[in-house]
């Protein structure tokens, strides 16, 4: 985190601190925590997953577990790399803030890849996805792996299948972004 918000190595934060929106931004985008929603609390997830079959969690692509979303993220880029390496003989797995570099020659092609046990009508994107997908204007494709299947157990699961979906190049801007979480500054007080 220090790195990240620009403070010494060593340096130990003490006490409360209230981060300028600079920072509170590197931390949101070094972190990728653009979008993110805490769990519920334990004994409230619980209940809900008593009460809910793990297949409908599973076809809504929402409260999955860490190991189900790796899982589906891990089967979307591999099939995304198979899908490339057709055309692309250079390809490498990147991470952030895009997937797969793609190359062939002098040409160049950043992959982001997402995948989704929904239709994949809609997709999350970070902060630094969309920058990216901008700056690197029509070099970048968007790859979907839509209606994954997970089996196996929530923490031991087993991604499978799905539809294949491909944006090249991706014009980011043609589809529709909307805010799913906003930044509230506190007024002081």
């Amino acid at each position: 985190m220090n790195e990240v918000v620009g403070y010494k190595p060593r340096a130990i934060v003490q006490g409360f601190n209230v981060l300028d929106q600079d920072k509170s931004d590197r931390i949101l985008d070094g972190f990728d925590l653009i979008g993110y929603v805490p769990s519920p609390v334990p004994e409230v997830a619980s209940v809900e997953a008593e009460i809910e079959d793990p297949a409908d969690r599973a076809r809504r692509g929402r409260g999955v577990s860490t190991a189900e979303k790796l899982a589906i993220e891990r089967h979307a880029v591999e099939v995304a790399m198979r899908f490339f390496a057709k055309n692309w003989p250079d390809i490498r797995e990147v991470g952030r803030p895009y997937d797969l570099d793609c190359r062939k020659g002098d040409q160049i092609l950043h992959v982001e890849v997402k995948g989704t046990t929904s239709e994949g009508v809609k997709v999350g994107l970070t902060r630094n996805e969309v920058r990216h997908a901008r700056v690197f204007h029509g070099r970048v494709a968007l790859f979907v792996q839509a209606g994954i299947i997970l089996s196996g157990t929530e923490t031991d699961p087993l991604a499978s299948g799905g539809t294949s979906h491909v944006w090249n190049p991706w014009e980011i801007d043609l589809g529709e972004l909307d805010p799913v979480v906003y930044e509230y500054t506190v007024p002081r007080g």
